[in-house]
């Protein structure tokens, strides 16, 4: 596509959570040229993550994640095959600080030149329906998530915010997927993706991945982008996604 996509990832992701910090008055976001830290109140450490952007010439990597590791729980996260940072000497500081390996969390993309694919789920715009109790609680059993501990995050407010298209599918009547858009210029992150357990391996999720694209489509964007879980990962890339990021995680 003669673009950075891993540098799309990365944008993508980290607007989104300071929107989602943003929102909520537990929420507050600290940024300079190396970190980028996101608090949302949860006692969840990856509701708090801190995005290591890049470490300076007048820096360490070991200074860079004592910085980052000032005020728990949080999440580590830096991209593998960075410009602006070298994500094995934040791996050795990582491990030296004490901090847990949480995985490789893959960022995959999808060119928006490809062919529309229409939902073969009701997709429902949930901002313009009011229909958040099916949202949240779609998102809560799929993640295996109290509300409570994710409240900045379960927050209608949080999806009105310029970018956000909240997305639910419904079969017969009944609520059984969700997903999210999330626009940032020519790009259209992909997130939320949930499916009620018991509805599993019916094509639901797939379906509400291909509604959040599609509003990405229509928004004019040339690519969309996603963070995958080991669940996940086999749909999207059937889908046409491909990996190109990985981001280490600790915490």
């Amino acid at each position: 596509m003669g673009r950075d996509l891993a540098a799309d990832s990365d944008h993508n992701f980290w607007a989104a959570w300071r929107s989602l910090a943003t929102a909520s008055e537990a929420g507050s976001v600290v940024e300079d040229d190396e970190l980028l830290r996101v608090r949302t109140g949860s006692p969840i450490p990856s509701f708090n993550p801190v995005f290591v952007k890049a470490v300076s010439p007048s820096s360490s990597p070991g200074s860079v994640v004592a910085r980052a590791s000032a005020e728990a729980p949080f999440e580590l996260t830096v991209r593998e095959s960075s410009d602006a940072v070298d994500a094995g000497d934040v791996a050795r500081a990582a491990f030296a600080a004490g901090l847990a390996d949480d995985g490789v969390l893959p960022g995959m993309a999808l060119g928006l030149d490809t062919a529309a694919r229409e939902a073969e789920v009701g997709v429902i715009d949930v901002g313009a329906t009011g229909r958040w109790v099916d949202y949240f609680g779609i998102l809560s059993a799929a993640f295996d998530l109290p509300l409570d501990a994710v409240a900045a995050l379960a927050d209608p407010d949080a999806y009105r915010a310029e970018g956000w298209t909240a997305l639910l599918g419904e079969v017969d009547g009944v609520a059984v997927a969700t997903s999210a858009a999330f626009v940032t210029g020519d790009v259209c992150g992909v997130y939320n993706v949930g499916t009620t357990p018991a509805l599993r391996g019916k094509g639901y999720g797939e379906a509400l991945t291909w509604a959040a694209v599609d509003v990405g489509r229509r928004a004019g964007c040339e690519v969309a982008v996603l963070q995958a879980s080991e669940m996940g990962l086999p749909v999207y890339e059937r889908m046409g996604f491909a990996v190109v990021a990985k981001y280490r995680r600790w915490r």
